[in-house]
């Protein structure tokens, strides 16, 4: 197995569990913002 192909491979899906996550929590905080708005 190629070492820098596994190194790329792993980096791309944590890429993009990281996107995943960052969206996740945007959409949180705009939940909070209107929770919190609504009062």
């Amino acid at each position: 197995m190629n070492i820098m192909l596994l190194i790329s491979r792993n980096r791309h899906k944590n890429h993009f569990i990281g996107k995943k996550v960052r969206a996740a929590q945007l959409e949180l905080r705009g939940e909070l913002q209107r929770i919190s708005g609504g009062y």
